[in-house]
């Protein structure tokens, strides 16, 4: 079976620029007030997330 090339590819992203999270990710998020600031950015966090979601965990 061949893929025609103007069928779009639909991928999960493993990455994102911070200027993607800032504009489709980070109004979604409930930041809290309580509790120490994390030490790494919101951005780091969610490419963090997604990478181990991509590679998996054993």
């Amino acid at each position: 079976m061949q893929i025609s090339q103007t069928q779009s590819c639909k991928w999960i992203p493993i990455f994102l620029t911070l200027e993607q999270f800032e504009t489709f990710v980070l109004p979604h998020l409930h930041i809290g007030s309580r509790g120490p600031q994390p030490e790494l950015s919101w951005h780091t966090i969610f490419n963090y997330s997604l990478k181990s979601l991509h590679t998996g965990c054993q």
